[in-house]
């Protein structure tokens, strides 16, 4: 028989099907490993009585947790600490204080900066500049004093000096020469101190009325609007946190 030396051909297999898988086949011949589980070994009388215990603890303190906060919203001062208490105070004062600078310069805008003669008096004698200075100005330097010292005490919260004082009217009020551009920074200045001390009072700040202003909000103020010592309307912009816008 002769041999053949020629080249040999293989043909591959036309569309032959992939194998599958049958998920039950594998679990019935590979089972899974068994899920660790813990005996269910019974409880000792001692212990039983010890778990009992807890477990009676546990309710009763999520029920005394249940009924504190129930407690502390129908009564909020209950719950406040001492330095929101002191916080509210001070803020309380500074509003009511602004409250007056704004109703004293609806009627008479020109006393929001100081005089001339009775601030140059002042470098002599303060009685005396005191003697010669209009009534709104004095309502308005007497609600000036009261803000600044609540707000000291707040920022410090000890005994401050007279430097320290007239430092901070020249921050936060007009004075004579100011630009209109800076008074508007005080003003703005001075409504971030008063938002600072409604942080410092925490919960208490909602109980200090807010202040009530003797005109309503121009057209397109937004509700967080707030009527400056000037009577001019401001509030924050938030594009620019810490800036405020003037309505």
């Amino acid at each position: 028989m002769a041999e053949y030396t020629g080249e040999v051909i293989y043909e591959k297999p036309q569309g032959r099907a992939k194998p599958v898988v049958n998920p039950a086949l594998v679990n019935a011949l590979v089972p899974p490993a068994p899920v660790a589980t813990t005996p269910n070994i019974p409880l000792s009388p001692q212990d039983q009585r010890t778990f009992n215990l807890a477990e009676a603890n546990r309710k009763a303190a999520e029920k005394l947790k249940i009924e504190e906060e129930k407690r502390q919203a129908a009564n909020p001062q209950s719950s406040l600490t001492e330095s929101e208490r002191k916080a509210a105070t001070l803020l309380q004062r500074m509003q009511f204080s602004q409250q007056q600078l704004n109703d004293v310069l609806q009627k008479n805008p020109d006393a929001a900066t100081p005089e001339y003669l009775s601030t140059f008096v002042g470098g002599f004698s303060e009685p005396v500049a005191n003697l010669i200075r209009s009534a709104p100005r004095q309502q308005i330097e007497t609600a000036q004093s009261d803000i600044l010292d609540a707000a000291l005490t707040l920022g410090t919260g000890a005994a401050y000096t007279k430097e320290q004082l007239k430092g901070y009217r020249e921050s936060y009020f007009p004075q004579i020469g100011d630009s209109p551009q800076v008074i508007k920074d005080k003003e703005a200045r001075l409504l971030n101190v008063i938002d600072a001390a409604k942080m410092a009072a925490g919960r208490a700040a909602q109980l200090v009325p807010e202040v009530k202003s003797g005109s309503k909000p121009p057209t397109g103020a937004p509700p967080t609007a707030k009527q400056a010592p000037d009577g001019k309307w401001y509030a924050p912009d938030p594009a620019r946190p810490g800036k405020y816008l003037q309505y």
